[in-house]
């Protein structure tokens, strides 16, 4: 038991020297260690990286169907009741309750319209009040369906009714995200932080966005973010305001 419990250890504590070393001196290892080495190093770091996600993501997909019953339940809504409004079907739904089914940025943002709810109203978590840290290594991340879209909340889950929300948003090289439209008077007021150019379609217009450029709409119409860089991650910052 000693034996295997070093050895556990020991391999923790490779999985986390191999994510900062890929990270930090990855070029410099592709040109001066052998190529089997370099895959088991980038192996192991990638591996490791996978695993945090997944926990994560199984996290905020429990939050999600504690809260999505307890929300039908506080607006005496049917499953079907909720699919009409929703556009989400019954079946869809049933599985989101009972950690069937990892949900999509769009797909929440679908039922949120349905419950007439914040977004953040369906990711909440309980926390306590007064100073809170979110740490990035503990930032629970949404995904669209290709997962070349990413969103963090950048305010903690603590229950309260929020006329704005913050979120940190993350677009790969050539992703697209095409968001439904948000409840009736919501504004998102977007800047390019870092990376490639962005571009915002909304309503036949389109807004192209470079580094340090920022742009407000009205979010309650259809609208599209796409990365129009082949080489580099686009780094955003979205304000988003609901109507009083």
């Amino acid at each position: 038991m000693k034996n295997k419990s070093i050895i556990s250890n020991c391999a923790s504590a490779w999985r986390s020297v191999a994510i900062v070393c890929w990270s930090k001196y990855g070029k410099a290892i592709r040109t001066a260690v052998p190529a089997c080495l370099i895959t088991a190093f980038a192996m192991v770091a990638h591996m490791s990286s996978d695993k945090v996600n997944d926990r994560l993501t199984d996290q905020m997909t429990s939050a999600v169907a504690a809260n999505l019953r307890r929300l039908r339940s506080e607006h005496h809504l049917s499953l079907d009741e909720l699919a009409n409004r929703s556009g989400v079907s019954r079946t869809m739904l049933h599985q989101v309750e009972n950690l069937k089914s990892t949900p999509t940025i769009a797909l929440l943002w679908r039922i949120a319209n349905g419950l007439g709810v914040p977004f953040s109203a369906l990711i909440e978590e309980e926390t306590k009040t007064g100073l809170t840290v979110l740490k990035r290594e503990q930032a629970k991340l949404l995904f669209n369906a290709d997962q070349s879209f990413s969103s963090r909340a950048l305010f903690p889950f603590d229950g309260s009714k929020r006329q704005s929300e913050f979120y940190e948003l993350r677009i790969k090289p050539g992703g697209l995200e095409q968001a439904e439209a948000h409840a009736q008077g919501t504004q998102e007021h977007l800047v390019l932080v870092s990376g490639g150019e962005v571009a915002i379609e909304i309503s036949g217009q389109t807004a192209v966005l470079r580094p340090h450029d920022a742009v407000v709409f009205a979010a309650d119409a259809p609208h599209s973010y796409r990365n129009r860089s082949t080489d580099q991650e686009s780094l955003l910052y979205l304000l988003m305001i609901y109507a009083r």
